[in-house]
Parts: C-alpha cells; sequence; structure tokens
C-alpha cells in the first residue's frame, strides 16, 4: 500500500476545513522517521489570524511533545530505533491539563506510555482552520513517512488509545469506540492527491514536496476498505491454489 514520504525540507500537505479541537483532544499517526537529532512535527495546527496553535511530534532528543502555542510539553520516554514503524499520539483534558504521551513499536509489539513534562492549555485550541502534517509553520518538518494519521475532539483512555493497534486497520480508526473528527491515509491515492479525510468531508488543499511509496509498509497493517469476508461453508470446496474463487 502508499505510504507518503517527508524528506525534511519544506515537505507537508495541507488540509481544509480543519477539524476543531475544543481543548479535550487525541491526535495519533504510524509514523516511521528516517532521522533523529532534529525537531520534527508530524501536526501543525493553525488559525488565520494567531498561526500555530498546536503542535505534535518529535523532540530533537527523540522525545515526543506538543506544544499548545506558549508551553512545550514532553514525554519521559524516547522514541528509539528510528528504522521501525510507530504509533504515538498525545492525549488532553479539557482544562488546563497535562498530556498524556503514548507510543507502540510494530517490531516489538509493545506501548509505552508516560505522563507529559506539565500541563498545556486549550484556551487557543479553537477555531483552527488549517491542519498541516509534516511541517510546522515553516521549520520543523518531519523526516520519515506517514501511513495514517487521525483526531479526536476527547482525550482517550490508555486503553482506547492501545485499541488503535488491534487489528492494524484504518478501519479501525474510522469505527474507533469513539468517533473520531479526521482520519487520512496520506499515500492515498497518489503524490498528485487530493488526499481524502475518511471521515468523508475534508480534503487536502496543497500538497508541498512529498513523495508517495508502496514498498515500506507497516507491518500487518490493512489499508482501507474491511477484509474481505470468507466464502460460506458451501463454497469453499472452489478455493483453489492461486487464492482465486470460483462459483
Amino acid at each position: 500500500m502508499a505510504v507518503r514520504v517527508h524528506d525534511g525540507v519544506d515537505d507537508f500537505v495541507t488540509f481544509s476545513p480543519s477539524f476543531s479541537l475544543p481543548g479535550a483532544l487525541t491526535v495519533a499517526a504510524v509514523v516511521k522517521r528516517t532521522d533523529t537529532g532534529s525537531e520534527e512535527f508530524i501536526f501543525s495546527l493553525q488559525d488565520d489570524t494567531d498561526g500555530i496553535l498546536f503542535e505534535f511530534g518529535f523532540a530533537a532528543t527523540s522525545t515526543l511533545e506538543a506544544w499548545d502555542g506558549v508551553s512545550l510539553r514532553n514525554s519521559s520516554f524516547v522514541v528509539s530505533d528510528v528504522t521501525d514503524w510507530h504509533i504515538v499520539a498525545v492525549t488532553k483534558q479539557a482544562g488546563v491539563a497535562t498530556p498524556d504521551f503514548y507510543e507502540y513499536d510494530f517490531s516489538a509489539d509493545a506501548w509505552q506510555n508516560s505522563v507529559g513534562s506539565g500541563a498545556l492549555d486549550d484556551a487557543s485550541m479553537l477555531n483552527l482552520v488549517a491542519t498541516i502534517l509534516g511541517a510546522a509553520g515553516g521549520f520543523g518538518f518531519l523526516s520519515g513517512k506517514v501511513a495514517v494519521a487521525g483526531a479526536w475532539t476527547s482525550a482517550l483512555l490508555q486503553t482506547q488509545v492501545e485499541a488503535l493497534a488491534t487489528n492494524l486497520r484504518t478501519t479501525d480508526w474510522v469505527d474507533h469506540a469513539v468517533t473520531p473528527v479526521w482520519v487520512v491515509e496520506p499515500g492515498f491515492p497518489d503524490q498528485d492527491g487530493p488526499i481524502e479525510d475518511l471521515i468523508g468531508n475534508k480534503d487536502s488543499i496543497a500538497i508541498n514536496g512529498t513523495t508517495v511509496t508502496t514498498d515500506d509498509d507497516p507491518p500487518g497493517w490493512t489499508f482501507g476498505a474491511e477484509p474481505e469476508p470468507p466464502l460460506p461453508a458451501s463454497e469453499t470446496s472452489h478455493v483453489v491454489q492461486s487464492g482465486l474463487r470460483f462459483r
């Protein structure tokens, strides 16, 4: 399947209309970095007046970090091994609240999580009009690959975050127990886009740089539609070695 490649130099995708984050939030992505040692953001959420209002990504030290326009908060753990795919996420309750950070390593099949280094305010997280994937308003561009990205207007519980790695299907994000406001497969349909929000009402309006590759999927991940249901028992004898069906 296709994933979007960001080279760390002025590569981003802008979506509009955006989703609004009314203080309580969860943002998550399936991502694979290609280097470390620099600040790189996966999400940059902006409005027309004040510019950047919320960001989520990696610190130069490879901790996760989130910014509310004033304060920068980090996870206590490091997202190591840039050769692996990861699910990374941040959640925050409404009001001045400390975020929680999560990371799932596909190769290790293991989660780690931590409370953030301090509280984030939500006063600036209203009326967002632009969602930029892979950039941060001119700096902190992502160097890596993004397979799936999503957002919720609530702080998912730990079990709900960890459900994002259950069955490993994009449709599980769309049909999550808590309904998301935005889910995209940024590598689909192709480099030129537009990239459609799988919730059904938000498209990309600008693709700057980036490429698409089909040879580096997250392990075990299924994109797009649900897997095809099995044949009825009466028809199983018609399945041949090639895997094709004959009825």
